[in-house]
């Protein structure tokens, strides 16, 4: 059984429509919130999730706040659960060779992609907005997310695992790498 959670209307009803309710449960959340571990304890009827799995979406959040993140996943999942968290953990001033190379690859992937038609980020959300059915979920979106990612510098890779470490996960480490793409991982 999955549960999909989000803070993002618009994404959670993309997400429920592509892949339907039957195969997945889905929640409206905001991961910020202190209450998000009991109401999705409250969606599952008390069963702790065996995996917590997240895929660019917690570098939006402050260091402070994923601190807080990681240590109430360590207090849902199930003993000896795993999260596994895909993002971009970008490098700092401390590395400017990597942040060069990993800059240049992320610029020829995006001009390839947008060469092959794919959307720019900014000319997807003005489609979804355009889309009546989303246009008052988008609206929403902007409005919860308005100046949340203002100024926020992306965690590195040391801090979300050290983080982890922290939130009581015994073993963590990455588990996959393309310059500054990473997926870590955290086992109870």
């Amino acid at each position: 059984r999955v549960i999909g959670i989000d803070w993002d209307p618009a994404l959670l009803r993309l997400a429920a429509e592509s892949v339907g309710t039957e195969r997945a449960g889905w929640i409206e959340l905001d991961l910020v919130s202190p209450d998000w571990p009991a109401r999705l304890l409250e969606a599952t009827f008390g069963e702790q999730p065996l995996a917590a799995v997240s895929s660019t979406a917690l570098h939006w959040l402050t260091p402070p706040q994923l601190t807080a993140v990681y240590a109430s996943a360590a207090q849902v999942l199930a003993p000896r659960g795993v999260l596994l968290n895909a993002d971009h953990l970008r490098f700092g001033a401390d590395r400017p060779t990597l942040k060069a190379v990993a800059g240049a690859h992320d610029a020829a992937t995006q001009e390839r992609s947008f060469a092959e038609g794919a959307l720019t980020w900014d000319a997807w959300w003005q489609e979804l907005r355009a889309a009546p059915d989303f246009a008052p979920l988008v609206e929403e979106r902007d409005r919860r997310f308005g100046a949340r990612a203002d100024g926020i510098v992306p965690a590195t890779v040391e801090f979300h695992l050290a983080a982890l470490r922290q939130a009581g996960f015994g073993e963590q480490g990455t588990v996959w790498q393309l310059h500054d793409d990473y997926v870590v991982f955290g086992r109870l």
